[in-house]
């Protein structure tokens, strides 16, 4: 069963989801977490605290995603915006 995203979730609730999504596409590469730690450069205890629901760095989070294939995705996340002059100028104030 796909667990749908939502802004009701709790932070922790969120972490499991994305915890399990992640261990689920390390696991459909036939990667164990040996490997994919050391592929990753992320240490196995972290990917670990990860794919278990726990918060870790972001920094960490992007190797993850990028030995994934999916840096590309995060401009679904946070797509890049346009502020006119206008917008910055009244920004200072």
């Amino acid at each position: 069963m796909n667990t749908i995203l939502n802004s009701n979730m709790s932070n922790t609730a969120i972490l499991a989801e994305l915890g399990n999504r992640l261990k689920n596409l390390r696991l459909s590469r036939n990667k164990d977490q040996q490997q994919f730690s050391y592929e990753s450069g992320v240490s196995l205890r972290t990917l670990s605290r990860l794919e278990n629901g726990h918060s870790i760095s972001f920094e960490s989070v992007l190797k993850i995603i990028r030995t994934l294939d999916l840096i590309e995705r995060l401009d679904l996340v946070l797509p890049s915006t346009e502020v006119s002059p206008v917008q910055q100028t009244k920004s200072k104030n």
